[in-house]
């Protein structure tokens, strides 16, 4: 079984590209979903992380909705999110097998 990852320790992987994503400023929650807005106005889904990952960097104050008054609402990083896209990610390996088999294999 995975160990969640501890909200204390900083964000998530996802998060991390959702603060990405929403640091660039084309970020957009529409009624298709999440979408990403390029420069040509066209518009891509976005398939790396779903609203679950937005509303929990929400939560926790990394980032802020901003309605665009035509029923989308752009996503954009707070100072927090700033903060916490700056700090390093420690990256944690996962044992190969938990400590009882590993015993067994000795």
């Amino acid at each position: 079984m995975r160990a969640r990852h501890p909200q204390g320790d900083g964000p998530s992987i996802k998060q991390r590209y959702a603060l990405v994503a929403a640091k660039s400023g084309k970020l957009f929650q529409t009624r298709d979903g999440l979408r990403f807005r390029e420069a040509s106005h066209r518009t891509l889904p976005v398939r790396t992380f779903g609203p679950a990952i937005v509303k929990a960097c929400l939560k926790l104050g990394w980032v802020q909705e901003m309605d665009q008054g035509d029923g989308s609402t752009r996503i954009m990083t707070t100072l927090a999110g700033d903060a916490a896209l700056a700090r390093k990610m420690r990256r944690v390996i996962p044992n190969a097998f938990p400590s009882g088999q590993r015993e067994a294999l000795r």
